[in-house]
């Protein structure tokens, strides 16, 4: 199975002194990629760790890292909190190691400025370790903001030892908000226009897309200072003849007639091609490779293939999901949704330079491939592929996600272009026929991906999507606009129902199928699939969707041109930086609608009361003062730039947040 080490301990690759006393180092290190305070088996998977938070757990104690560093201490932990939690520092680890150094270092004896590379003194790491257990130990709140708190407390009290002070006692100042609240924004990606396939890694939480003008390019999800990252590159053709992928692109070659590829083809009868594309990109769950299906642009064939074959072009190829010279002339862009622009316009992209031919390490050749899904936690993909039978006639069949062996198990579809949608635990995928006007009458069907056999068919006609759920059942979406819970057995027995505002759109459900999210063309429902309730209903900012996807503590939904969050749980920290977070033009224009909004300094906690917050919520943000600019402005479209101000560990600070 494709996959990463599934942690490492830092003590390998030891950087500055080597650390021989130091307990902690026997504990491995693995990636937080989702931030939600535990390394799931899923995060185990990703190969290089260092590219995303980090963290040990030791005898208690959470230990974390930015990314980026090499090691995974309890001085590491100090930095990372410091750039999580502090809104003045910009997710940045010079500014939250001057920070540190002042409020706390110069007070203890310790120089925080070598500190995210080196160990530090023992004594005073396994000092603060112990701190950082009792900070768990006797914490109410999630890993991250006890570790916040401990912070506080150590600051407050000019010590790393906790010991004698009650952690527990005393009132954190940090705000844990799950499921009453919705941090949202939008960002805009106009690469996103015409992309020919999009896709998450739900190990990374990362959205991978293939663009019109096929570069690779990642969203990284994960809510910080600085939230969401595109990291662009060229994909390469693949190469005729060889199961290698060539480093040909009309991006930089416009001007191609001589260069063509000719695909020597499969099965018999088949007549040469002139090229062959890319039509969908798959990241493998260790976020360096990824599945790459390339299709004939201008195929004839009188036979279609039934297996993988020697040679051709066309197929579904295992390589780098980037080649590792496209990433040179690659510009990395990010969102601060602290203190610059939320959905503001991204800088011209710079053009990669040209691929190195990547070498794919599996591959099965075959011209019929339409699409494949991804089963990789349990180590397969489910692929739609052209058959022999018939003309147009599909099926799915099943390969090895390491080696691409094309397995003897089919499953033939009863219409073609049918929605293929897999459980969240991948056991069992959703057929849906009803989406097409001459398959309409034609029953949808879950069948199990381990035989590819139907368990049964869903006796709904009027049925627009659908997710198998946690718990044992399946969440419909119908054409009357009902969402409407059965038990995913053949008794099909309704266990509950909700009514939505119009017509249903899109649904998309978490990894664990606990949380599912469906929009319809004016609303965004996230719903509890236990309770059968929803949490939180929201009118979506853009109604244009292409693509939605439920991650830890957020959805996400993509349009043409950019991404919109929804962040829900996971709302953390100092009223500060949680207000910082909260002011958006979405927010305001939210406050312009209901009538009562004016463009003097106001508070925060004002804003939300008058924009349908609970009064338990918004009383927190009372002490968040506003002052907007230009200070002239007389509507939300006006405002450029919000002022935003009030205390933060007993000072008074403002800083300036672009909208």
């Amino acid at each position: 199975m494709v996959s990463g080490c599934g942690g490492s301990s830092d003590s390998e690759n030891p950087v500055g002194s080597t650390p021989l006393g130091y307990a902690f180092q026997s504990s491995s290190v693995c990636a937080d990629a989702d931030l939600n305070g535990v390394c799931s088996d899923l995060e185990k998977r990703i190969a290089n760790v260092s590219m995303h938070a980090q963290q040990r757990q030791y005898g208690g104690a959470v230990l974390t890292a930015p990314p980026g560093l090499e090691l995974v201490s309890p001085f590491t932990t100090l930095i990372h909190s410091e750039m999580m939690f502090n809104p003045t520092v910009s997710n940045d680890v010079e500014q939250a190691k001057a920070s540190l150094q002042s409020k706390l270092g110069d007070h203890v004896g310790i120089n925080f400025s070598v500190l995210d590379s080196t160990y530090g003194a023992e004594d005073l790491s396994n000092l603060l370790l112990k701190s950082l257990k009792k900070a768990q130990s006797d914490g109410k709140q999630s890993s991250y903001t006890n570790i916040a708190h401990a912070l506080d407390l150590m600051i407050e009290h000019k010590t790393l030892d906790l010991s004698n002070i009650d952690v527990a006692g005393t009132v954190s100042r940090h705000l844990q908000i799950e499921d009453s609240l919705v941090v949202r924004g939008s960002q805009s990606v106009p690469q996103l226009s015409g992309a020919k396939s999009i896709a998450l890694n739900p190990a990374s939480s990362q959205i991978v897309f293939l663009t019109a003008d096929d570069r690779v390019m990642q969203i990284d999800s994960v809510v910080r200072n600085k939230s969401v990252t595109l990291i662009g590159d060229a994909e390469p053709k693949a190469n005729s003849g060889s199961m290698s992928i060539r480093s040909h692109d009309d991006y930089y070659d416009h001007d191609d007639d001589d260069d063509d590829d000719y695909g020597s083809g499969s099965g018999g009868g088949e007549v040469a091609v002139e090229s062959n594309e890319i039509v969908q990109l798959v990241p493998a769950l260790n976020g360096i490779h990824a599945y790459k299906i390339y299709k004939p642009t201008a195929y004839v064939s009188s036979t279609a293939s039934d297996v993988c074959n020697n040679q051709g072009s066309n197929g579904v190829f295992l390589a780098e999901l980037s080649s590792s010279s496209n990433n040179a002339g690659a510009k990395a862009f990010a969102i601060d949704t602290y203190s610059s622009r939320s959905g503001g316009a991204l800088p011209p992209v710079i053009k990669p330079t040209p691929a190195v031919d990547p070498s794919a390490s599996q591959s099965c050749i075959n011209d019929n491939f339409a699409s494949v899904f991804p089963l990789l936690q349990s180590g397969s993909l489910l692929a739609v592929k052209g058959t022999s039978s018939s003309v147009g006639s599909q099926e799915l069949k099943s390969l090895s996600a390491d080696t691409l062996v094309m397995k003897s198990l089919r499953h033939s579809l009863k219409a073609s272009s049918p929605q293929i949608l897999p459980s969240f635990d991948e056991s069992e995928v959703l057929v849906i026929y009803g989406n097409q006007p001459l398959s309409s009458n034609v029953a949808s069907e879950v069948v199990n991906t381990e035989n590819l056999s139907t368990k049964m068919t869903i006796d709904k006609f009027n049925l627009k999507t659908a997710n198998i759920v946690a718990h044992q059942q399946i969440l419909l979406a119908l054409e009357d606009n009902k969402l409407e819970w059965i038990s995913n057995s053949t008794q099909q027995k309704e266990l509950g129902g909700l009514g939505v505002d119009a017509a249903i759109r899109h649904m998309a459900t978490s990894v664990d199928g606990t949380v599912s999210a469906i929009t319809t063309e004016n609303s965004l429902y996230i719903v509890d699939n236990k309770k059968r309730a929803v949490l939180v209903q929201q009118a979506l900012i853009s109604r244009a969707l292409n693509s939605l996807y439920v991650l830890e503590d957020k959805v996400i939904a993509l349009t043409s041109s950019g991404a919109d969050y929804y962040q829900f749980r996971n709302i953390s920290g100092p009223a500060l930086k949680v207000g910082s977070q909260l002011v958006t033009k979405e927010l305001l224009k939210k406050w312009e609608d209901s009538g009562n909004s004016n463009w003097n300094s106001t508070n925060l906690g004002y804003i939300l009361s008058q924009t349908g917050t609970a009064s338990e919520i918004s009383d927190k943000f009372k002490n968040v003062n506003l002052s907007f600019s230009p200070t002239n402005a007389t509507t939300s479209s006006g405002i450029s730039g919000v002022h935003v101000s009030g205390l933060e560990r007993g000072e008074w600070l403002t800083f300036y947040k672009g909208l």
